[in-house]
């Protein structure tokens, strides 16, 4: 017989959805604690970086300050035993910090056109728009950075608003109502 040899293994921990904090624009993450485990890697890669930044925690949780609005960071996290044995990394996890977005809008012989930065973020826009006497908002999604508001009642004064959605599904802050 060959001689025996040990293996230990640690489970992957579950990330739990990014979690966005608007009063300090931080993002939290979390995971399920893992049997074994003395501390924890978390593998942290930015919307603009090409690799990973390594960041060693105690707990079972993170919180990221450094996420510019409008821009988002992937996590993923392992356990690590106190022998510095590395178990195998979590799902992952996407967490985004979210910008009022800046609408402009122009009249052009087909309609109301609206403009806006596109953000780095956003995975689809809404846009939403009535005439000044409806109590009711129309709205439009598109993943473009402009919108056609076609054939508008000539004369009539028009509210538009902005806001999109994030690549969590998470909902950014209106942009300001523009006339």
């Amino acid at each position: 017989f060959s001689k025996a040899k040990s293996l230990v293994y640690i489970e992957p921990p579950k990330m739990n959805a990014a979690v966005y904090n608007s009063a300090s624009n931080s993002v939290t993450v979390s995971w399920n604690s893992v049997n074994g485990a003395a501390k924890y890697q978390i593998a942290r890669r930015p919307s603009n970086a090409s690799s990973y930044e390594y960041i060693f925690v105690n707990g079972t949780s993170y919180t990221d300050k450094s996420i510019p609005q409008g821009k988002f960071c992937s996590y993923q996290v392992r356990a690590i035993s106190a022998a510095d044995v590395y178990g195998f990394w979590s799902n992952t996890a996407v967490g985004e910090t979210f910008t009022k977005p800046e609408l402009t809008m122009s009249n052009t012989p087909s309609g109301i056109l609206a403009q806006w930065d596109k953000i780095d973020n956003a995975s689809s826009y809404t846009l939403y728009y009535k005439e000044a006497s409806d109590s009711r908002w129309s709205s439009a999604n598109t993943s473009a950075n402009t919108y056609l508001v076609n054939s508008p009642n000539p004369s009539k004064l028009y509210f538009l608003q902005l806001r999109y959605t994030g690549r969590s599904g998470g909902q950014s802050p209106f942009s300001d109502v523009k006339s």
